[in-house]
């Protein structure tokens, strides 16, 4: 232990408590055994944060939940749930849903494949090179937050929605009637989110939730990760 010179541990309390966690205890042992709150665990929570901006992933991931739970409820509904995708997709390996959890949020992997792959748990991953692992996601999100790249997005989803024969939405959800805006409030920041109407149901997507997913992202990267450059 006096040789140790670092220790990382997720957000859990006996783990990294201040006082009373295992890295305290270390710490009484070995000053020198610096805590540093795992980064694979950063990265979970940032994603996990990330969907939780936003009430569309939210009713999304609570509607995966009950699919998985109605569908695991019995033999007969299990049964059900394969034949159903077997019909919608001939040929094609059979997937079965994965229990969802917000404190394994990379679990999700297997049941919505949303990660490739863990990169910040590799054993030759160092401090240094996570770091730009980071800089490189920042970059991409950065890039990708763009009317064009949502627009190939929004395509896909589109056709793929009329493959299953899904309705595409033609009405902005929760958009009525554009409201008159009283004079005194005409060239105030309120009349602004007051009058904005938006054009298409595309806008809203990538507006309210597209956009809105990236930055969020990329504050919690920011807040998680860069924090620590200090």
């Amino acid at each position: 232990m006096k040789n140790m010179r670092g220790q990382g541990y997720d957000s859990a309390a006996n783990m990294s408590g201040v006082f009373r966690g295992l890295q305290a205890r270390i710490r009484t042992h070995n000053e020198k055994a610096l805590h540093i709150h795992c980064k694979a665990h950063c990265l979970n929570l940032v994603l996990v944060e990330s969907v939780k901006s936003n009430v569309h992933f939210v009713t999304f991931f609570n509607l995966v939940e009950k699919l998985y739970v109605f569908s695991t409820s019995s033999t007969k509904k299990h049964t059900a749930f394969l034949k159903c995708q077997e019909s919608v997709y001939p040929g094609q390996h059979v997937t079965e849903l994965q229990k969802l959890s917000d404190p394994r949020w990379a679990c999700q992997e297997r049941a919505l494949k949303a990660l490739q792959e863990d990169a910040l748990q590799q054993k030759d991953m160092d401090h240094s090179t996570a770091y730009k692992v980071i800089d490189r996601v920042l970059d991409t999100l950065k890039t990708n937050r763009s009317e064009e790249e949502f627009k190939t997005i929004f395509e896909n989803a589109s056709e793929k929605a009329e493959s299953l024969d899904i309705p595409i939405p033609t009405v902005v959800p929760g958009q009525g009637r554009k409201r008159k805006v009283p004079a005194h409030f005409q060239h105030s920041t309120t009349a602004a989110k007051v009058s904005h109407q938006f054009k298409s149901v595309e806008e809203y997507y990538r507006i309210k939730v597209y956009y809105t997913f990236l930055d969020t992202m990329t504050q919690e990267l920011h807040r998680r990760f860069k924090g620590d450059d200090d």
